[in-house]
């Protein structure tokens, strides 16, 4: 319990500063404490919809939220719904092994994206390319459980979005999207009342001192250290999962 309870501490700073890493910290640890792959995308999904609504509060003081570019994400419902569906067929190894990939590939991109003049949100120009990450983003979150910001949160930011507007636009997109696709693992059976509660209180916490960090940390500095640990539990999971 405490060990969920810290995770999910660590997953809302992480949420809170760059808007993303809540599922790609929560979900590898959870499948390397044991629990079941379907119920920890459940609890993973629910507990993140409490935290975004803190995350986006505080960002909102901040400024940090638009309006367009929040609608042009929330698009992804779409595709969590989908990615929901298709993610039945998977045994758990192989669950355990695509999370793991997927997780040293994030790593590697937050530790190695560098921005392109795409996006002006303050200009809402290139605002369709918003609206095509987040169908991207919201199917690999609803498949994996993770995915919304090392893919949608970096990609923005590699076309040129400002970070902090990224941050607090994208966790109200991940409010909808991330309720839509936790809405259809519950409603199927998969949840943990338990472990959901745990990372919503570590959540809470978290997220507030990530969000107020915003104003003197170097987001730099910090997507280096959240690359780094991603990195780092993806190549855990694997060598777990292979290694029996």
């Amino acid at each position: 319990m405490i060990f969920i309870l810290i995770t999910g501490v660590v997953a809302g700073l992480a949420l809170g500063a760059l808007g993303c890493a809540w599922g790609a910290i929560t979900v590898p640890l959870l499948l390397i404490s044991g629990i079941n792959p379907m119920v920890t995308k459940g609890a993973v999904l629910s507990s993140e919809v409490v935290v975004s609504c803190l995350g986006v509060a505080s960002h909102a003081r901040l400024r940090n939220v638009k309006r367009d570019l929040s609608l042009a994400l929330g698009f992804g419902i779409i595709g969590a719904l989908i990615g929901s569906y298709l993610s039945r067929g998977l045994s758990a190894s192989s669950f355990k092994v695509i999370v793991g990939i997927y997780e040293v590939f994030a790593g590697v991109v937050l530790l190695t994206a560098r921005p392109r003049d795409v996006i002006n949100v303050e200009n809402n120009s290139g605002l369709k390319w918003a609206f095509l990450v987040g169908l991207l983003a919201g199917f690999v979150k609803g498949f994996l459980g993770t995915g919304w910001g090392p893919i949608g949160v970096t990609l923005l930011v590699i076309l040129g979005a400002l970070p902090k507007t990224v941050v607090g636009s994208s966790l109200v997109a991940r409010i909808a999207i991330s309720g839509s696709a936790a809405t259809y693992y519950i409603t199927n059976g998969y949840s943990s009342g338990i472990s959901t509660v745990l990372l919503i209180i570590g959540g809470l916490i978290g997220v507030l001192l990530g969000s107020y960090s915003t104003r003197f940390m170097k987001e730099k500095d910090m997507r280096t250290v959240m690359g780094v640990l991603v990195l780092a539990l993806g190549i855990a999971l694997i060598i777990k999962t292979i290694g029996g």
